[in-house]
């Protein structure tokens, strides 16, 4: 499994993180985008101290186009995993999403709706949704490389999971949850970082309600 870890501003959680993979022995990727210099610097240092890569894509880079790099910049595992910079997982939960992301050759999430167990097992829950119904959370999910889709880059923030949640089960793809490994989600950074992306949540709805026939 190689972990990326999108990020778009200074995160004090993502040293956390970055820790936890390192203490599972599961590479990670920050994959940095619409930074200041002090910033990037700052997240450039975190992961070089957590022996972690770092990827730059400069400015004005879409959420979804920095996930579809993401995506990229795992196709050489068999496994990917995205984890935003604002969680934290288990180390022991790596493992577990890995084998069952292998076994199942379907998507896999980190339970958002389940506390951060200190001994994490595996309990998969299909499910067909996301976070708002299912627990699948577009923060923390891996997913077979060579089968996943890409996201679709006309979103802005929200609904952008749910588009690629809805195109994952129409391809056939199987999506779970696994219920014993939680997630602990600060407050969003992304939110933070681009206040903005609020303002375009009625156009994203629009946007996937229009493309899956709702509403």
């Amino acid at each position: 499994m190689i972990v990326t870890i999108p990020t778009c501003g200074e995160s004090p959680y993502l040293g956390r993180l970055l820790e936890s993979c390192a203490t599972a022995g599961v590479p990670a990727i920050v994959v940095i985008n619409n930074t200041n210099a002090e910033q990037y610097q700052s997240l450039v240092a975190t992961a070089n101290d957590h022996m972690a890569q770092s990827v730059d894509l400069g400015n004005d880079i879409n959420l979804y186009a920095a996930w579809n790099k993401c995506i990229d910049l795992t196709s050489r595992d068999g496994v990917g995993a995205i984890l935003n910079d604002d969680i934290y997982v288990h180390p022991d939960s790596f493992a577990r999403i890995e084998k069952s992301v292998r076994t199942t050759e379907g998507v896999v999430g980190w339970d958002a709706w389940g506390p951060v167990s200190e001994n994490p097992s595996s309990h998969l829950r299909r499910v067909n949704g996301t976070y708002r119904t299912h627990g699948l959370a577009g923060f923390a999910f891996a997913f077979p490389t060579t089968t996943a889709p890409r996201f679709d880059e006309k979103y802005t923030w929200w609904y952008g999971d749910d588009d690629w949640v809805a195109r994952c089960g129409r391809s056939g793809l199987p999506l779970y949850v696994e219920s014993l490994c939680g997630v602990h989600h600060h407050t969003s950074t992304t939110q933070q970082a681009r206040p903005w992306v609020t303002e375009n949540v009625g156009q994203d709805k629009e946007l996937f309600e229009s493309t899956w026939g709702i509403g």
